[in-house]
Order: C-alpha cells, then sequence, then structure tokens
C-alpha cells in the first residue's frame, strides 16, 4: 500500500515537472521572440533593483536582464543593455572612466564616435552657465559640468569646436548628439525632450515649451528637469 501510493506521488511529481518543463519551453519560446522585436517579455514576473537602473523578467527557467537609462517604466525598447538566458545568467553592463569609454556607441559612417563628460569636483554657484549661441537658441551647461567632448578616431573636440565650423542649424546638429542617447522623456508643456545616457553619464534637455523655449541643457546623468530654472 505505501509502496503504491509512493509510486502514485513519484508519477504525479513526474508529470507536474514535465508540465512545467514544457511550459518553459514554450513561454521561453515566445518571450524570447518579443524580446528580439523589443516588445516586453509576457510570461514573466518583473523585479527592479534598489536603484531602479536593472530590471529582471522571470520566467520558467528563463530570465530577460534589461538595463535603462530613464525610468524602469519606460519604453521597453528605450534600454541601455538587454540580454536573454538562464536563471543562471549573470549580466552587467562594462564600466567606464575616464581613460576606457566603453558605451552604447552609435556608427556614423562607419566610424565608431562616442562623447565624454568632464566634471567639475566643485559647482560655481550657478545651476547654469551659458556655453554656446547660435540660431537664436542656448546651449546651458550645469555647473558641475566643466567641458562636452566628441570623440570621433584620432580626434577629440569640445562640443563647442565641434558645432561652430558646421552649417546645419543647431536643432540638426543636436539630433545627431542626441541620437546618441537612445533614450528621451517628452514634457507635456509643447514637446521639451529630455534625453539621458547612463553609460555617457549626460542628460541633454531639449526646451520646445508653449512658451517659446527652444534652448538645449546639459548635465551629468543625475540631472533633473527643473521647470523653475530651465526652458524660461
Amino acid at each position: 500500500m505505501v509502496l503504491k501510493l509512493k509510486k502514485k506521488v513519484l508519477v504525479i511529481v513526474g508529470i507536474i515537472l514535465v508540465v512545467l518543463i514544457a511550459a518553459g519551453v514554450v513561454t521561453g519560446f515566445k518571450d524570447n521572440a518579443r524580446v528580439r522585436n523589443n516588445l516586453e517579455p509576457k510570461y514573466v514576473i518583473k523585479t527592479v533593483s534598489y536603484n531602479g537602473e536593472k530590471v529582471t523578467y522571470w520566467g520558467l527557467g528563463y530570465k530577460v536582464v534589461r538595463y535603462v537609462s530613464i525610468s524602469p517604466n519606460e519604453p521597453f525598447k528605450n534600454n541601455i543593455g538587454l540580454k536573454f538566458g538562464s536563471w543562471l545568467m549573470v549580466y552587467k553592463l562594462p564600466e567606464t572612466n575616464e581613460n576606457n569609454i566603453i558605451s552604447d556607441r552609435t556608427m556614423i559612417a562607419g566610424t565608431a564616435d562616442t562623447i565624454k563628460v568632464e566634471k567639475l569636483e566643485l559647482q560655481d554657484g550657478n545651476k547654469f552657465n551659458n556655453y554656446l549661441e547660435r540660431d537664436g537658441k542656448t546651449i546651458y551647461l550645469a555647473s558641475n559640468i566643466r567641458e562636452i567632448y566628441y570623440i570621433e578616431p584620432n580626434n577629440k573636440r569640445t562640443l563647442k569646436e565641434y558645432i561652430t565650423p558646421l552649417y546645419a542649424n543647431l536643432d540638426d546638429i543636436m539630433k545627431g548628439i542626441t541620437n546618441y542617447l537612445q533614450t528621451h522623456d517628452e514634457l507635456n508643456d509643447g514637446g521639451t525632450q529630455i534625453h539621458k545616457s547612463f553609460q555617457y553619464d549626460i542628460t541633454i534637455v531639449k526646451c520646445n515649451t508653449l512658451a517659446g523655449s527652444h534652448d538645449y541643457y546639459i548635465g551629468d546623468y543625475n540631472m533633473q528637469y527643473d521647470n523653475e530654472s530651465m526652458c524660461k
């Protein structure tokens, strides 16, 4: 009697395992396809890291790790790192430092260009400083930013040196820069855009308010939009 009961339990456990494995294969296949198409996985449990920069989706035997630039609630396609794998998978973004710029680089005309933010240890007391004026618009740098560099193979220029000789208008030039950042949020003030990149350590606010402000504000990744001091 006891032997039959144990056998019955083993059969039930075996059936449950087979069902779970089959479900894991099916849902994993479907979620893998969704991820490849820049869609959020569906058959998972979503967890967010304490700092909000990493989102993990747990499925049946698989997981998806996603690093975000602005918020865990931003569109799924707006990520700076994404990987699908098993529960045992370990995935971290490459670290950056001043001597080794590793980033979500954009390929332009066959070359790998990038951006570098050089920061000050102390702020100068102002929130923003006038950096450049062009086409009736102003670029402001946050007071903890010393300089922004546009780096091409064998050529390093300040953002001002990059922008000044170009014949295109400022919006077109800056669009080429913000395209590097991949992610953005848009405000309901007329269309102000907030572009961020964790790996570049940069935030670019492109003003487009109903009041007529079309300036740019540039700071580090932690800079937040402040309607009291921006886009006036």
